[in-house]
């Protein structure tokens, strides 16, 4: 089996890559309302795991993405990571790669999302499909 690719803090939040600092504090309380422990009083077990799991990458996303500083820093490695540069390269050290480096660029994360499901999870209420 293979090990699925890690999501972004912009696909963990729901929000794309160029989205204002507002729209990342906003889904940040959306999620956090609906993940919080507080709320998870009626779930099993199981649900509450998850939810605690979800709610934990929520806030590593939001620490991230709320300070401008960490979010620049966090861009330029989902760019080198995608372009397969280091996080201090130009893009002159792209062009000195030669003309068909970047035909072997990966685009990004597959926006397929079957890796997205953990067949080791237990299934879950209707209520909490969401999560």
């Amino acid at each position: 089996m293979s090990v699925p690719p890690a999501r972004t803090h912009y696909q963990v939040l729901g929000i794309p890559e160029a989205a204002s600092a507002d729209e990342v504090r906003r889904a940040h309380r959306q999620l956090a309302q609906v993940l919080h422990p507080d709320r998870q009083a009626g779930a099993s077990p199981a649900e509450q795991r998850l939810a605690e799991r979800r709610m934990r990458e929520v806030n590593a996303a939001w620490t991230t993405l709320s300070d401008p500083r960490r979010r620049a820093e966090y861009d330029r490695s989902l760019r080198a990571a995608r372009t397969g540069l280091p996080a201090g390269a130009s893009a002159t050290a792209a062009a000195a790669r030669g003309p068909m480096a970047s035909r072997f660029v990966d685009d990004g994360p597959d926006l397929d999302r079957s890796w997205d499901v953990d067949p080791d999870e237990p299934e879950l209420s209707p209520a909490h499909f969401w999560l």
